[in-house]
């Protein structure tokens, strides 16, 4: 994602009412269901556009990783680290990464409230010490063989 567009997703996030206030529907996360790749279809309460670039989430038994695509495959940016779950809480630390978007949030860290419900999975929280707030509403798909 470039800087332009982070700075115009940043400015969305600060219009927009508190997310953390925002009830979930699903199960609460648990941990081992996140496991796998995730590609970003929501945020903020609007399908995710951004100029033919993909956002995915890629989930291991410890540790995420967020990489941003263009429309050719090219990396745009990627932040990732630790994470941890707790029935219904969906904690991560940003610690790795590269680009601006990573320079922005790095030493961060994102506590949502986390829910899934089929193929979907919901998170609403902070990332605090983040510009514009850091207040996240995003909704992922897990990516399978016939979903990309």
């Amino acid at each position: 994602m470039t800087a332009a567009v982070m700075i115009a997703l940043l400015a969305a996030i600060q219009q927009q009412p508190s997310a953390a206030q925002k009830p979930l529907s699903g199960q609460p996360c648990s941990g081992r269901e996140l496991v796998g790749t995730w590609q970003l279809i929501e945020a903020q309460g609007q399908p995710f556009k951004s100029d033919g670039q993909t956002a995915y989430k890629h989930v291991t038994p410890t540790h995420f990783i967020v990489l941003n695509v263009d429309s050719t495959g090219l990396a745009a940016y990627a932040h990732g680290g630790p994470y941890t779950v707790s029935p219904g809480t969906y904690i991560e630390s940003i610690r790795q990464g590269v680009g601006p978007t990573f320079a922005a949030l790095r030493g961060l860290k994102g506590e949502f409230q986390c829910r899934t419900e089929g193929d979907r999975w919901h998170i609403v929280g902070k990332v605090a010490g983040a510009a514009g707030g850091g207040d996240l509403d995003e909704t992922w798909r897990r990516v399978t063989e016939d979903k990309q």
